[in-house]
């Protein structure tokens, strides 16, 4: 079967090939039945055509079944019933003449496992209908049609709720599944972050190592080399995945030349982008060395904003989100 209740147990491939194996046994089933009971005849044929097409649309149509292929597997299934029953005679048992009846309730039994309760429960409705009909119009009354369809009551009853026991575990391994997801993401995430953070400690020891060791030492430390120091550290801190060597070394040349200089980024941005607004910003501190150098990279409504400003400039870019 295709749909919900069969996607959550097996692979489409399996699942396909299943679908095509138990429709081709349904045929030949019914195929040998009719031919059994009645021989070639046509109205016998007619039925096998009409119930071969309602239950390859039941099995093989994808799975949102629509609303007209269901009501044209309906009308089909009852035509046939209806067509075979005008050719069976009141006295006696039927037996394997009676074969569409059976055929209607595995398509009904199929109408199930696609999540069409109601519309199987119709379907047999309908054959009960039909099947009292034909009693009462031999004048039997309704009893030889209620025990010619009464057996196929219980039929549906179990596949109805096989279907709907199916459906529960198939909501249930779905949530299984999804929780799954969850927790291997989780587990991802904190195994990530913890690599992050290791880089980050390893990243400040080959930046701090040398002057926290010296200073631990007592040895004298260049203020100027703690500046630069400190900056590099907030760096990392405001702006680290947005740092290349281009920029750090523009950076450096700023604090060198006595000017103070921020950056902020917090737009989590693509590598393509983090390189393009990258270099950006090397430009425009290659450009000035007066003042405090502030820049700000943020993700706003319509895309990527970034802006540099000085004592000596006020410069602004728009990218597309990333």
């Amino acid at each position: 079967m295709t749909g919900p209740v069969a996607d959550a147990a097996l692979v489409p491939p399996l699942q396909h090939r299943v679908a095509r194996v138990l429709l081709a046994a349904f045929v030949a089933l019914h195929a040998v039945l009719a031919l059994a009971s009645t021989g070639p005849a046509p109205i016998p044929m007619l039925a096998l055509v009409l119930l071969s097409a309602a239950a390859a649309a039941v099995v093989l149509l994808p799975r949102r079944l629509p609303a007209p292929a269901t009501a044209a597997v309906v009308v089909a299934a009852l035509l046939a019933a209806g067509l075979v029953l005008t050719t069976l005679s009141v006295g006696g048992w039927p037996g394997y003449a009676a074969w569409p009846l059976g055929a209607s309730t595995f398509v009904a039994l199929a109408l199930t496992l696609r999540g069409r309760i109601g519309i199987a429960w119709l379907l047999l409705g309908g054959l009960a209908l039909e099947c009292v009909a034909w009693s009462l119009l031999a004048g039997a009354g309704p009893l030889p049609g209620v025990d010619l369809v009464v057996r196929h009551a219980g039929t549906l009853l179990i596949g109805t709720l096989f279907a709907v026991g199916l459906r529960r575990s198939a909501v249930s391994l779905a949530a299984y599944r999804e929780a799954e997801r969850e927790r291997e993401a989780q587990r991802v995430a904190t195994t990530t972050a913890g690599t992050e953070q290791r880089r980050a400690a390893q990243r400040f020891l080959d930046l701090a190592g040398a002057a926290l060791t010296d200073l631990g030492a007592g040895r004298p430390v260049d203020p100027p080399q703690l500046l630069a120091l400190e900056g590099r550290l907030r760096d990392e801190m405001t702006a680290g995945p947005l740092l290349t060597d281009r920029l750090n070394a523009a950076l450096a040349a700023t604090r060198a030349a006595g000017m103070d200089a921020v950056v902020l980024e917090d737009a989590h941005l693509a590598a393509p982008t983090r390189e393009l607004v990258a270099d950006w910003l090397a430009e425009r501190l290659d450009r000035d060395h007066r003042g405090r150098f502030v820049a700000r990279v943020v993700r706003s409504a319509d895309g990527i904003r970034v802006s540099a400003r000085s004592d000596g400039f006020a410069d602004e870019l728009e990218l597309p989100a990333s």
